[in-house]
């Protein structure tokens, strides 16, 4: 009732003794579609209906070709689905998606508030299936321009107005989203501008300048033992800190979904015990470490910067997490990098994007090796007393050996001249005819040794002048 062609592409058939034809493609099994289809006219001619299993083949059948089996009046056209909704305003859906996501933390919704915010004041009574990818990408210019934004910060805002019309396609409220866009990206990216290595001359100064003994632990946490602040230090208690064995243990709110449940454990470093030590003097019996700057009224980043400029520096970018970052490229130097993004509580990637630094100790070292490998070298004498900058330079002994072939076929020449012969017509027409201008290493040594003795090279010379 139906045969396939020799190349298995088309299926021919007869309905109402017309002859029919649907072309396959690879996204389809030629033998079971002929068999269905067999069994499909069947049923038709019978005036039977299809079996459960026919049924459930001509469900997952794609459209293209239940289209083209119901151009043949075998099967029903399928309904299409119904258009998103398009009455939902963008305000009111962004506001019930934030007012229903309390399983955020604090920080994560003041994030997903600001740019809640941007958007809601870009698209002022827009609907929600209204904004297309061009305004989109006008929102993100805004961002930029208007806002002054820096990149990192407009690529976040971005991701969350990504997830609110992820949000909105699982309601099936849109069908699309327009802020997914290869031309409009969302993964945050190190930026080297903004990274500053904190030396310990540097930390040394600010400690002193901390008003008590609880100011200088916080700074000492972050610079010495690379907690993220505020949140790793004020979850610190003193069961925490194990004093005996050397080590603390470190409660990540920002990690606690992964396999770990955010905890690591890091050893008390030397510089760090001193200060965590006098704050257990000067405490009493307190659960937490960290108690007077508990709260998220308090800003301890410009109380950090009032303590920096006391301490007679300018503040550097990212304050907190510079010296995060500062503390690992430290320890990366001593310990094994594995090692390290355990005690500091990210991956080898994350590690390499974000923290580790070049510091300027690093050139400083690389150069003064250089320096004294260079001062070792082939003395210059007061002669030769030339600038690296200049043309004049010193040179050294392959150029010495260069200049002294050159003199010997500039001789070469005027000789051949004041005999009347042309050193364009030695034989071959080459220009390097005379052994002392050929390469040290291509010419054999003896030869070089002939060349370079005096009583051979008249001779030579003269053998090369042709008569």
């Amino acid at each position: 009732m139906a045969s396939l062609s020799a190349d298995r592409r088309r299926l021919l058939f007869m309905v109402n003794d017309q002859r029919k034809e649907i072309r396959l493609g690879n996204d389809i099994d030629p033998d079971l579609f002929k068999r269905n289809l067999e069994s499909l006219l069947i049923y038709k001619a019978r005036g039977q209906p299809e079996s459960p299993e026919l049924t459930n083949w001509l469900t997952d059948l794609p459209d293209r070709y239940h289209d083209r089996l119901a151009t043949f009046d075998l099967v029903a056209r399928r309904t299409p689905p119904a258009p998103a909704e398009t009455g939902v305003e963008l305000a009111d859906f962004v506001n019930h998606y934030v007012a229903k996501r309390s399983d955020i933390k604090y920080h994560t919704f003041v994030v997903m508030d600001q740019a809640r915010n941007n958007l809601l004041d870009f698209f002022k009574g827009r609907m929600l299936a209204d904004i297309t990818k061009a305004d989109a990408q006008d929102f993100r210019r805004w961002l930029s321009t208007n806002k002054g934004l820096a990149e990192n910060t407009v690529r976040r805002r971005m991701g969350i107005c990504r997830q609110f019309y992820n949000a909105a396609i699982d309601a099936e409220k849109v069908t699309k989203n327009p802020f997914r866009d290869k031309q409009m990206p969302v993964s945050v990216r190190g930026n080297p501008e903004r990274s500053y290595f904190v030396t310990r001359e540097e930390i040394a100064a600010v400690l002193d300048k901390c008003p008590d003994a609880e100011w200088r632990a916080l700074v000492a946490l972050a610079r010495f033992g690379g907690l993220r602040t505020p949140s790793e230090p004020l979850a610190l208690t003193w069961g925490d800190v194990l004093r005996d064995r050397g080590r603390f243990t470190v409660h990540a709110s920002k990690t606690a979904q992964y396999e770990n449940a955010g905890v690591r454990v890091v050893p008390l470093f030397p510089e760090l015990e001193p200060h965590l030590l006098a704050l257990f003097n000067n405490q009493g019996p307190e659960e937490y470490v960290i108690t007077r700057t508990r709260t998220t009224t308090v800003n301890l980043r410009t109380h950090l910067m009032r303590i920096i400029r006391r301490a007679g520096l300018k503040p550097w970018p990212k304050l907190w997490q510079n010296m995060r970052a500062t503390r690992q490229t430290e320890l990366s130097e001593q310990f094994p990098i594995k090692t390290v993004c355990d005690w500091i509580g990210n991956s080898e990637l994350v590690a390499s994007q974000f923290y580790l630094q070049v510091p300027e100790e690093h050139f400083t070292r690389a150069t003064a090796g250089c320096t004294q490998k260079c001062t070792q070298s082939t003395p210059v004498s007061a002669s030769q007393d030339h600038t690296l900058s200049g043309r004049d330079s010193a040179r050294s002994p392959v150029h010495a050996s260069l200049s002294n072939v050159l003199t010997g076929v500039n001789r070469t020449r005027r000789e051949m001249t004041a005999s009347g012969s042309n050193w364009k017509d030695t034989p071959g027409r080459t220009r390097t005819a005379n052994p002392l201008v050929r390469s040290q290493m291509l010419c054999p040594i003896e030869l070089r040794a002939r060349a370079a003795d005096p009583r051979h090279r008249p001779e030579m010379v003269r053998d090369q002048i042709p008569t």
